[in-house]
């Protein structure tokens, strides 16, 4: 029987703390990339007013769940991104044509308007470098 003294150490607990870490940083880095890209399609589509809605936009990370949320708490967002009227998407909208005065009080009358997808492209559009955002930022982590 040999007298070498060897002692096992566990690394298991440090090298799961860094994959959550390193995991919560590529969410953090990907959610904050979608964020960006759907305030640069807010402006690109001409839904650019007052600016409310592009400065609304804001991002979640929920390590714990492996999670992230990009979205706004304005309330005519959902309009502008499914659209209105006889341009809603799936037939959902009113079919008839209605009044409204704008802020300079100004009475048009309408029949909806177009879905200008601008948080959904955000995401659809950018699968490859949104997988390189993540990764980038998983991997940084870790070095």
């Amino acid at each position: 029987m040999s007298d070498n003294n060897l002692v096992y150490e566990s690394n298991l607990t440090k090298c799961q703390s860094a994959i959550e870490e390193a995991t919560e940083n590529g969410l953090e880095a990907l959610a904050l990339y979608i964020r960006d890209q759907a305030v640069r399609n807010i402006t690109s589509t001409h839904l650019v007013d007052t600016g409310n809605l592009r400065s609304s936009v804001n991002y979640r990370v929920d390590a714990p769940n492996k999670k992230a949320s990009v979205g706004t708490n304005v309330e005519y967002a959902i309009y502008t991104e499914f659209g209105t009227g006889i341009y809603a998407e799936n037939g959902l909208g009113r079919k008839t044509p209605w009044f409204y005065t704008d802020s300079k009080g100004v009475t048009h009358m309408t029949r909806g308007m177009k879905p200008r997808r601008w948080l959904r492209d955000a995401f659809e559009r950018n699968h490859e470098q949104m997988k390189k955002v993540y990764m980038t930022a998983y991997n940084n982590k870790l070095k």
